[in-house]
């Protein structure tokens, strides 16, 4: 096999079966916008542009100052003190990837994706193309305390991949270069500027403002393959951007590029997820930014969403979702034949707040006990009952589940199904309108099951449905959402 930039060469890879049992995987914010931890991850752009951060265009910081009013008050005029010199105050001496992928274990997680490289351009692992690296910059200190200088930094995506692969866990880079060129447009007037002491041509290989659309597409091409070539990752997230023409051509160089590497490299198959029409169905894997869609989808697909509100990477005064939204949600994203990557944003000394800790613990909790009908699932039938609302962003629009809203998932092994309500129930009984007898014949049913005690329940089918008796201590059982297995007849 060798894949062309053809459409109907690249759907040929398929997506791979691990990606489709795996169903739940982190993704990680952390770079140089953590430093100020201020506004969002867009610091840099904000910080020349003026433009108000996203919290504050939602209404969660209004009347804080700008993201610049917030910079030039705190670290000085923009071209004292610019957003690459940043990079001078990175201390990550708390930065323990074992530690990391160990509680990414315990929160049920089956594979970790980093932001390799931002919109910022600095990249977190060793590159021969731009000199922004954290290997050739230097972060941290050294085991003597003091600050390491450049050249002798540490390749954060490397640790993070052998920490992970230790524990068996599938690894992803994501790479959102393709926004740099564009993302900061005023920044020449600052950092650039030979007058204050810059180096005009080192500078603009961190902002990328001086390239042309097609200098900009060749960049990009050979930045990513060079991500490909020496991590071989077992996936690979695109922002938005590669929906635009620049990368009309190269952004098929790089896909049959990556598969054709995968036949080598990597076993087990490979996937890369795009937005937006960035590339056609089967090519590669939808993501849905911070969203879900309708109904059941026939090829597999992503949520991407942030354990926080504010921002994707840390922020001080962040506010966080609790675990029972992101248990719903993942329940809801994998009866429609989609994963859920949740990600986090770590402090900028690779330390982990203790709120990301307790909301992934309890999602892992909640898996341990009832991840027999979330793991290695496909779709049933139909995808459940109750609210669904398509589209990107719902979980900023305070989208709450009821008690109506059940969703269904089925082994992929045998004829096992599951039933999932999405909220913890009042009442003893429950009733599943959907499964009525042109549905479910009730003679095949051997048993139902509460899997959060293995408890045999008591059920009929009546003209409103499936009614469920639930045991009597659910109300002490049960804490959020949970999980009725359902054993037909052979």
């Amino acid at each position: 096999m060798h894949y062309t930039t053809e459409s109907e060469v690249l759907k040929q890879n398929g997506v791979p079966e691990w990606f489709q049992d795996a169903k739940f995987g982190i993704f990680i914010h952390w770079g140089i916008y953590s430093i100020p931890a201020y506004g969002d991850e867009w610091y840099a752009r904000a910080m020349y542009n003026g433009d108000k951060h996203w919290a504050m265009t939602q209404g969660y910081d209004k009347g804080k100052p700008t993201i610049k009013e917030h910079h030039i008050k705190k670290y000085g005029p923009l071209e004292i003190f610019g957003y690459k010199n940043f990079i001078d105050m990175w201390d990550i001496t708390k930065y323990n990837p074992d530690e990391w992928i160990d509680l990414f274990e315990k929160a049920g997680a089956k594979y970790v994706m980093p932001v390799g490289i931002h919109h910022d351009s600095f990249a977190l692992y060793q590159s021969d193309i731009t000199p922004w690296n954290s290997v050739n910059k230097g972060l941290g200190t050294d085991k003597f305390g003091w600050k390491v200088t450049n050249g002798q930094g540490r390749d954060l995506i490397k640790e993070l991949k052998e920490a992970a692969k230790r524990k068996g866990m599938y690894f992803g880079i994501s790479n959102h270069l393709a926004e740099n060129a564009t993302w900061i447009p005023h920044m020449d007037e600052y950092d650039t500027n030979p007058d204050k002491g810059n180096d005009p041509y080192e500078t603009r290989m961190l902002y990328g403002s001086h390239l042309t659309k097609e200098e900009e597409a060749e960049r990009w091409l050979s930045m990513t393959n060079e991500i490909i070539d020496k991590y071989h990752p077992d996936m690979t997230y695109f922002d938005a951007a590669l929906s635009n023409n620049t990368f009309q051509f190269v952004k098929k160089e790089f896909a049959a590029h990556y598969y054709n590497s995968a036949l080598e490299n990597n076993p087990n198959g490979v996937l890369f997820f795009y937005k937006f029409g960035a590339f056609e169905e089967g090519e590669a894997v939808l993501d849905v930014e911070r969203g879900q869609l309708k109904d059941i989808r026939t090829l597999p697909w992503q949520t991407d969403t942030s354990i926080s509100a504010k921002s994707w990477g840390y922020i001080e005064e962040d506010i966080y979702r609790n675990a029972d939204f992101f248990i719903s949600s993942l329940i809801d994203i994998v009866s429609k034949n989609g994963n859920l990557l949740l990600n986090i944003g770590p402090k900028a000394d690779g330390s982990i707040s203790e709120e990301v800790k307790q909301i992934l613990l309890e999602i892992g909790e909640w898996l341990n006990i009832n991840g027999e009908a979330i793991y290695n699932t496909r779709p049933w039938i139909k995808f459940g009952e109750g609210v669904t609302i398509p589209g990107s962003y719902y979980s900023d629009s305070g989208l709450e589940f009821t008690e109506g809203d059940i969703r269904f998932t089925k082994s992929k092994s045998d004829s096992t199904f599951y039933i999932l309500p999405l909220v913890k129930p009042t009442k003893d009984t429950l009733c599943i309108q959907t499964l009525k007898s042109d549905v479910l014949d009730i003679q095949n049913v051997c048993e139902i099951i509460l899997l959060d005690g293995n408890i045999r329940l008591e059920y009929k089918q009546t003209q409103s449905g499936l009614e469920i008796n639930l045991p009597l201590d659910w109300n002490l059982r049960l804490k959020s959402a949970y999980a009725m297995k359902v054993n037909l007849k052979a």
